[in-house]
């Protein structure tokens, strides 16, 4: 997910880039986009997005499924509107409404794939981000650095504590931004195919994206405007 901040629309986007699709690694060929980072961290993860997409990112924050359930309790859990499916999923009822997930059922519920699809599935992970801001926006401002000092603790990141202090400090400000979502590619800008795995005789499922110029102009206009 790319999180962007605009001081001068006052909005945050959360835009999902999807994990099948068929892109184009450095010095690997092609390939799911998902594993460029298990190749070579977020130096790979970022050449490739960079290639690919035309957007250099230069500050990252990844976090293991221990990691994403420790912060999420740090935070006190989130509230979440589940649908009747998810919520069976969950094993917390058959009812469609909102219900306060702590750090374990906030990770099964950002990884279902029971339902859905991979749109589906960022969708949900975008969803708990933006629970997560909700439930900061009631937080004492002075509990904010020792949920930092959870985060760093767990995280791997290229930020500095300063950096983070520094985001930290405009943190009121930030949680009254709008925030909107985003997903690259959209459904109408894609197709399924079945792509030869590198180095096997076998094949995959991946998304290749029909007008990659175009699809790019689109992500770039979400971002800047």
């Amino acid at each position: 997910i790319i999180l962007s901040i605009n001081k001068h629309t006052k909005k945050i986007k959360l835009i999902s880039l999807l994990r099948d699709t068929y892109v184009t690694i450095p010095d690997w060929g092609r390939d799911k986009l998902t594993h460029a980072f298990s190749y070579g961290g977020f130096s790979l993860l970022s050449k490739t997005i960079e290639h690919n997409f035309k957007l250099k990112i230069d500050k990252f924050v990844a976090v293991n499924f221990a990691a994403f359930s420790e912060i999420v309790n740090a935070m006190g859990g989130v509230d979440i509107e589940l649908t009747e499916r998810e919520a069976e999923i969950l094993n917390l009822g058959n009812q469609a409404k909102t219900y306060h997930l702590d750090g374990t059922k906030a990770l099964d519920y950002a990884r279902i794939r029971k339902i859905g699809d991979d749109w589906g599935r960022t969708s949900r992970q975008r969803n708990v981000l933006k629970a997560l801001a909700e439930k900061a926006k009631g937080m004492n401002k002075f509990d904010y650095p020792k949920i930092l000092d959870k985060v760093l603790s767990r995280a791997s990141t290229n930020m500095s504590e300063g950096e983070f202090l520094g985001y930290l400090a405009s943190a009121p400000s930030y949680l009254k931004y709008e925030i909107e979502e985003y997903h690259h590619p959209t459904r109408s800008e894609c197709r399924g195919v079945n792509v030869p795995v590198p180095n096997s005789k076998y094949y995959m499922q991946a998304i290749e994206v029909l007008d990659p110029k175009q699809t790019v102009l689109d992500l770039h206009h979400e971002i800047y405007g």
